[in-house]
């Protein structure tokens, strides 16, 4: 199928896509993904707030909000057939009206007990967000510069976690406000995607692999996006906990998870840039290697004032750019419908680095505390880098 083609009546006919049309897709999709970013940053905080005002365990606090990821796991797979039968552009609007109800059904049922079956459902919503858009910005792409948009699409990913919790300060933990502005902020993210136009992503056709047989076959990108969530959760969940336990002052502790995300959202764009002009695979392992010898770092550098800061500054866009280099490969690599496939894939793998993330993380804790963190931090990119030399020999 041409690059940009449009489906029509279930054609795909290869119409070009004029600029304008580009940047309406780009815009559509941005928002759609950033809604799963906004609620994340607001409900994990939130949520983990509201339980721990209450009197719960951490334990089981953190057992709630693993439920999100859970979800993501389990709908990643359904989202080809979904799109299949129920079309793009209706998945994505239904997923959007689902976060914003589900939201405002956190605080209607204020229960530990409904929250879990409430948070493994917006995990699922934010699977349909996941493939479908990743499928879209990859289609209406070209290759020569899919590593700008891309980077841009995942530093806006990067930025939009981080808008979550700037809505607590405003509004608090206690009652409605803090529900109701999120699910706005969902809708509002769906005014873009009804000026889209008629350009969506072609899925049709049977793919040649599975979702749960991506791993044979691009063994690679499965094991990036695996590295990228568990380095995400481990590190949103026990950062600032390595910082306090290193003997940092909890504000101070708190802060390096911030100078990290700022990292990610700076360093995207030029990091995309750089995929179109360079070895894309090259560049994944770079980016491995500097998340590695960030955590090498991490222990000699902790609390050594603007040194740290600014290790903790490259080491989180380096390590965020494993994602944005995996996301450019599928898109590179697979079209249509085995790129909705791969996509798929990509949400059931996030979802096991998310959950393994904290348990691997606390358990590494607990047996060296506090650097056993960052020796799990060395080893999942050696780990990583060894697999890409293995295929690289392979091939």
């Amino acid at each position: 199928m041409a690059e940009g083609a449009v489906p029509v009546h279930g054609v795909a006919t290869a119409v070009p896509l004029n600029p304008a049309s580009r940047r309406r897709v780009l815009a559509a999709v941005v928002a759609c993904i950033c809604i799963y970013g906004i609620t994340f940053g607001l409900t994990q905080p939130l949520l983990s707030l509201i339980l721990e005002g209450r009197g719960v365990g951490a334990s089981l606090i953190g057992l709630n909000a693993a439920t999100a990821s859970l979800g993501t796991l389990l709908a990643s797979p359904l989202v080809p057939w979904l799109v299949r039968r129920a079309g793009a552009r209706r998945l994505l609007l239904l997923c959007i009206a689902l976060e914003a109800l589900l939201l405002l059904l956190l605080k209607a049922f204020d229960s530990l007990t409904a929250w879990f079956l409430i948070r493994f459902l917006l995990g699922a919503s934010a699977a349909g967000l996941f493939v479908v858009s990743e499928t879209w910005i990859n289609e209406v792409t070209s290759d020569h510069s899919r590593g700008r948009i891309v980077g841009f699409y995942t530093s806006a990913i990067a930025a939009s976690f981080a808008l979550g919790p700037l809505v607590i300060p405003i509004t608090g933990i206690e009652g409605w406000a803090p529900f109701v502005i999120g699910a706005l902020l969902v809708a509002l993210a769906a005014i873009p995607l009804l000026f889209a136009g008629r350009v969506l992503p072609a899925l049709e056709g049977s793919p040649s692999f599975h979702v749960l047989t991506f791993l044979l076959v691009a063994p690679v990108l499965a094991a990036a996006v695996l590295l990228a969530a568990l380095k995400d959760s481990a590190l949103m969940s026990l950062l600032p906990v390595y910082g306090v336990r290193s003997g940092m002052a909890e504000g101070a502790a708190a802060t390096m998870l911030a100078v990290f995300g700022l990292g990610a959202v700076v360093s995207q764009m030029p990091l995309g840039m750089l995929a179109d002009r360079v070895s894309r695979e090259r560049l994944l392992a770079l980016c491995a290697a500097g998340g590695g010898l960030g955590a090498v770092a991490l222990p000699f550098l902790v609390g050594a004032g603007s040194p740290f800061w600014i290790m903790l500054f490259l080491w989180g866009g380096l390590y965020a750019g494993i994602y944005t280099l995996a996301l450019i490969l599928v898109g590179q690599r697979f079209r249509g419908a085995e790129l909705a496939t791969a996509n798929a894939a990509f949400g059931l793998f996030w979802g096991i680095g998310s959950l393994s993330g904290p348990l691997l993380g606390g358990a590494a804790m607990a047996a060296w505390n506090p650097h056993g963190l960052a020796a799990l931090l060395v080893a999942t990119p050696l780990l990583f880098l060894l697999l890409m030399g293995w295929r690289s020999r392979c091939r």
